[in-house]
């Protein structure tokens, strides 16, 4: 079991929607802009609140999240290991859903015209811009998939039941990329449910956190190629 019978999906839910209300607060109103203007000095804006951004989403999502869990409450987390007996065929799913999201996130970023990926808004992609970006994406969703894929859905589900925890799970996910437009929220939608499902099937959220990198990794390696390219073309052409 994954967490204590006391813990209650409702009270689960509830620490779950104030620490992505904190964390709201602390990304999108004026809280960040004091925080960039305070220590930010001479970095460059976009890669500043890019990074803080993530930070900001590991350390509430992950770091918080395990902490009040686990430390204080006392939940198994479970969910942060695969059982043996799934661990062949979790490698080769993995591998074969990795494939399938580059794929078509190859294909949306070389027809999308208006894509807001990189978030980094520089001129010159050096080697330790990228990592930067890599790491703390990477960073930024295995706390995130812990906290939905992992507390909120496998903390839900023993109470509520299977289809309403998938539900309730998506429905949260959906809502809190409202910010980010309409597009990503549809995303949502679709990849909420699959993500659900890798994470029950196989009582671990490894898949869901493979597949989720696959997407965001790929989408940004794309979406920095292509700028690279389009810099280089509009550079030549004088």
């Amino acid at each position: 079991m994954v967490f204590e019978h006391y813990l209650s999906a409702a009270f689960i839910t509830s620490i779950v929607i104030l620490l992505y209300t904190i964390y709201h607060i602390i990304v999108y109103t004026k809280v960040g802009d004091w925080v960039y203007r305070k220590f930010a000095g001479r970095i460059n804006e976009s890669v500043f609140r890019a990074v803080f951004f993530r930070l900001s989403g590991f350390v509430l999502f992950g770091l918080v999240t395990a902490f009040v869990f686990s430390k204080i409450y006392g939940a198994e987390l479970d969910f942060l290991t695969v059982q043996s007996h799934y661990f062949d065929g979790v490698i080769l799913l993995s591998f074969a859903l990795a494939l399938l999201t580059i794929t078509i996130t190859y294909i949306n970023v070389k027809n999308c015209k208006q894509n807001p990926y990189p978030q980094f808004k520089i001129d010159n992609w050096t080697n330790p811009y990228k990592f930067l970006s890599y790491i703390t994406w990477i960073l930024y969703l295995i706390g995130y998939e812990f906290m939905f894929r992992g507390v909120l859905l496998f903390g839900t589900i023993e109470e509520i039941g299977y289809y309403p925890a998938i539900i309730l799970n998506v429905g949260l996910y959906a809502f809190v990329h409202i910010p980010k437009g309409k597009k990503e929220v549809l995303g949502c939608f679709i990849m909420g449910p699959i993500l659900c499902i890798l994470a029950i099937k196989t009582y671990s959220i490894l898949l869901p956190v493979i597949l989720h990198l696959s997407l965001c990794l790929s989408n940004e390696y794309f979406s920095i190629r292509t700028e690279i390219f389009n810099r280089r073309r509009v550079s030549s052409s004088y």
